[in-house]
C-alpha cells in the first residue's frame, strides 16, 4: 500500500477540521457566581500588589532622602568642628 501524497492528506485534514468547526454545537456551560468571585479576587490581588509595590518604592525613596540629609548634616558638623580648631 502506498501513501497518499502530502497535498491530499493536507486537504483531508483541512476538510475534517473545517467540518468540525461548522458542525460543532456550542456548549452552554454555567459558570455561576464562582467566576465573578474569582475575578474579584484576582482584581483585588493585582490592586493590592500594585499599592504595596508603590508603598515600598516610596519608602525606599524616603529612606535614601533621610540618609542624604543626615550625611549632609554630619559633614557640616565635622567641617565646622575642624574649622574651629
Amino acid at each position: 500500500m502506498s501513501k497518499a501524497p502530502f497535498s491530499v492528506r493536507l486537504f483531508g485534514l483541512a476538510l475534517v477540521f473545517s467540518a468540525t468547526l461548522t458542525v460543532a454545537l456550542p456548549a452552554h456551560a454555567y459558570a455561576g457566581p464562582g467566576v465573578a468571585i474569582g475575578a474579584a479576587v484576582v482584581a483585588t490581588t493585582v490592586l493590592l500588589a500594585f499599592l504595596f509595590s508603590a508603598f515600598l518604592r516610596i519608602t525606599a525613596i524616603l529612606k535614601s532622602l533621610v540618609y542624604r540629609v543626615k550625611k549632609i548634616k554630619s559633614d557640616k558638623v565635622r567641617h565646622n568642628v575642624q574649622v574651629k580648631k
